[in-house]
């Protein structure tokens, strides 16, 4: 017995396992449980008091000033940690580097300031990293010893108005759907979730992450929320399949610069910008993209993004979770669709950004209006008497003394011959004046009146497409 006459603590394996971790932090060096070996989910479940440390032993070591750390902080792989970490409201000189742990509890960072995070392969309940700043890095991804085997959370992760210098999430797992807590009856946790009707898993909203953001490979049960969100670099995956789940809540997201499928295609661009959820469906995420192509010197690509985000306007997505009464009303609203100018301005002229389609519209109907009138070539009268002899022919079935037609073969130099082709040039295209509207036109006999109100029609729309397409070369057309 001491001359105290105190009687020292005995040893256990948790006591001993704090030594070590001490021991570790003086120095600055990883303690590795698991000694360099590979780590799985189902394994942490079965690990015993030998790998227990509290996190309010963790919280002591980290802000205790009796205690020698290195500014590496504490680096510790392969441990269940009983109780979570409550290090809100702390400015640390030290870096938290948890590896393949056991998080039994929330890890709480509430405006913490730290110089590192890093959380890779861990499994934990939940975090909260509200407006916490975090110098370096925050890395919820993969441990590098372990695979692919990435960073899992079954409750909310939070990390609203935090600013991060990077933040790493390949590789993780986010498991909560919100809404209702588990194993209750319509009971709402209003500590995981801020609205009952809200699915996210991930809340970033107002997150700044100073050089890049990684969303690689990420599987995510609820919505990803990362609205008003600044970042540098953003990083997403480099294959975006056409099922992916519309998990993501990015209006108001601005970057820098895109790594990733995006970059290299915009249909792969926009694939990831559909996965917002119906609900937060924005707009601004594909103007976004848009700017990053020009910037880059991809005008042509930034046109068709711009122009899909004005499709998307007039046609919404059909909501996923729909009733046969949501559906019913998405059809009715889309069949009423080409009875609105927007349906028009669009197709006609890609809503202003290609403005020199309606050039092809006016070729088209030029076309038709042609084929039209060549069917009907013999039913075409002169408009003016007397009529060279070379030029007339009689109507079938028409009188020959009061009815002419068309023969286009012969004809003199006072009278103009019929063309169809030249006739639908001069019938069609507003002030073209080629000689043939003036002095032909379709018998009211000859010709039936359905066709002869079809000519008509094609002349508005010639005159709409002509008026459309001088407008767009003259710039004039407004881009939606």
């Amino acid at each position: 017995m001491p001359r105290s006459g105190k009687v020292p603590p005995p040893r256990t394996p948790a006591t001993d396992l704090l030594r070590r971790i001490e021991s570790h932090l003086a120095v600055g060096r990883e303690l590795d449980l698991s000694q360099g070996a590979s780590i799985e989910f189902e394994d942490m479940r079965t690990w015993g008091v030998d790998r227990e440390v509290t996190g309010e032993d963790l919280c002591r070591l980290l802000t205790d000033p009796s205690v020698t750390r290195s500014p590496r902080g504490i680096r510790l792989r392969g441990a269940r940690i009983v109780g979570g970490i409550d290090l809100s409201y702390r400015k640390l000189d030290a870096c938290l580097h948890l590896v393949s742990c056991l998080v039994d509890g929330e890890i709480n960072l509430i405006q913490t300031e730290l110089p590192l995070l890093m959380l890779r392969g861990c499994h934990i309940d939940r975090l909260t990293g509200d407006r916490m700043k975090v110098g370096g890095g925050a890395l919820l991804d993969y441990d590098p010893k372990s695979g692919e085997r990435g960073f899992r959370a079954t409750g909310l992760v939070r990390l609203m108005g935090a600013e991060v210098g990077w933040l790493s999430l390949e590789g993780a797992t986010f498991r909560y759907r919100g809404r209702r807590v588990e194993g209750t009856k319509g009971e709402y946790d209003s500590r995981l979730s801020d609205r009952p009707d809200d699915d996210a898993c991930l809340r970033a909203d107002g997150l700044t992450v100073n050089e890049r953001l990684t969303l690689v490979s990420v599987t995510a049960e609820g919505d990803i929320r990362l609205p008003r969100t600044r970042v540098g670099t953003l990083i997403v995956d480099e294959t975006v399949g056409r099922d992916e789940p519309r998990n993501l809540v990015i209006s108001d997201l601005r970057y820098k610069e895109l790594m990733g499928g995006p970059r290299r295609s915009v249909r792969q661009g926009l694939r990831w910008l559909n996965r917002q959820t119906d609900a937060s469906f924005s707009r601004q995420p594909y103007w976004m993209l848009a700017s990053h192509y020009e910037d880059v010197g991809e005008h042509s690509r930034a046109t068709f993004v711009r122009f899909y985000a004005a499709v998307r306007r007039v046609f919404p997505r059909r909501t996923l979770r729909s009733s046969p009464g949501d559906r019913v009303r998405y059809w009715l609203r889309n069949a009423a669709q080409p009875l609105t100018p927007n349906f028009w301005y669009g197709a006609l002229t890609g809503f202003g950004y290609y403005a020199l389609a309606s050039i092809g519209w006016l070729a088209a109907t030029i076309a038709l209006v042609s084929v039209l009138v060549s069917g009907y070539r013999s039913q075409f009268v002169p408009t003016r008497t007397p009529v060279p002899a070379a030029v007339t022919t009689t109507v079938r079935g028409a009188d020959p003394a009061t009815t002419l037609s068309a023969h286009s073969d012969t004809c003199d130099a006072s009278y103009p011959c019929f063309s169809p082709l030249r006739y639908s040039l001069d019938y069609v295209v507003p002030f073209a004046s080629l000689g043939q509207e003036e002095y032909w036109r379709p018998s009211e006999v000859g010709v039936p009146r359905p066709v002869r109100a079809g000519l008509i029609g094609a002349k508005l729309f010639g005159w709409l497409t002509a008026t459309l397409a001088a407008a767009g070369i003259t710039g004039l057309l407004r881009r939606a």
